[in-house]
């Protein structure tokens, strides 16, 4: 009667066997760069997609505080509520407005890998 080893047996002595070598240990790493790159780079993608998505919802975020800071302030101005508040905030508002086209028209660096 044998006694049979298990196949990862085999394959733990034979990576062992690899490393044992300063060569072999380099082909191990090249033969497992290709595998490890991968996932990361999947990893890398899924960040930078969000990444996108939220500088999306933030010029959005942006965008519509800039028109409702304008209206509260036009709502302030012109009916003697409080006018130096109202003026501020209209320009305020319109400066908001300014920056956030800016970014919408020269955006930052692209989250994109490649």
């Amino acid at each position: 009667m044998t006694t049979s080893t298990p196949a990862h047996a085999s394959t733990i002595v034979f990576l062992d066997d690899l490393v044992s070598s300063s060569h072999d240990s380099y082909m191990v790493v090249s033969v497992l760069s290709p595998l490890l790159q991968s996932p990361l780079r999947q990893f890398a993608e899924l960040l930078a997609q969000y990444f996108a998505e939220i500088w999306d919802f933030l010029i959005f975020i942006g965008t519509v505080s800039g028109v409702i800071v304008v209206l509260v302030g036009v709502i302030l101005w012109f009916r003697d509520t409080n006018p130096g508040s109202g003026e501020s905030l209209v320009f305020s508002g319109i400066l908001l407005s300014i920056v956030v086209q800016c970014f919408v028209m020269f955006p930052l660096p692209g989250f994109t890998l490649g």
